[in-house]
């Protein structure tokens, strides 16, 4: 008796697990949505109109003077939290400088942002060995989707090997004088 409660139990369990994990993804999807909110609202920023910036602009013919550059951004992503070691990121920072990108600021562990002149050239004999335009760093192998895939699977493959036990053993135990009922072709 005991051992159809316990079996149960489990069985009865998939419905609470499922729940769980879809309001797991739920907010997983809507934390990623903030952070990307985020970081267009906080890191565009608008060039605001001083007059010491219309002077300057004022006196060239294209409105762009040799103090005052020009400057292309970029934010290079990883999958993981790979730029919470200085090796890795002292890595990418070297990478990048190659192709001119300066570092500006590690927004967190996963993004960095860099600039560079929009008139700075490569030397085009030599191909750089990375792509300039690169936005993003590592391998895009996560091992927290691998695992969650992996607990998804047990979830849905233990409580039906239990429940096809729990069958099993119960059709097994009943007597064999107990009348049962003909198979179909036989009733006809």
């Amino acid at each position: 008796m005991n051992e159809v409660i316990i079996y149960s139990l489990m069985v009865s369990s998939l419905g609470l697990e499922a729940v769980l994990a879809g309001s797991w993804i739920c907010a997983t999807q809507a934390e990623a949505e903030r952070e990307q909110e985020e970081e267009e609202d906080i890191l565009t920023r608008y060039d605001s109109e001083n007059p010491q910036t219309k002077t300057a602009r004022s006196s060239q013919p294209n409105g762009h003077s040799p103090s005052n550059p020009e400057w292309e951004y970029k934010i290079v992503r990883a999958q993981r939290d790979l730029f919470r070691n200085p090796k890795i990121f002292e890595q990418l920072c070297k990478e990048e400088a190659i192709a001119g990108w300066v570092m500006v600021e590690k927004l967190d562990d996963r993004r960095v942002r860099f600039r560079r002149p929009t008139d700075s050239q490569l030397p085009s004999e030599t191909p750089p060995p990375i792509d300039p335009y690169r936005c993003s760093y590592g391998s895009g192998f996560d091992p927290t989707a691998w695992l969650a895939g992996f607990a998804f699977l047990v979830a849905i493959v233990l409580p039906a090997y239990l429940g096809y036990a729990l069958v099993s053993s119960t059709l097994n135990r009943i007597p064999q004088d107990v009348p049962r009922l003909p198979p179909m072709e036989e009733r006809e």
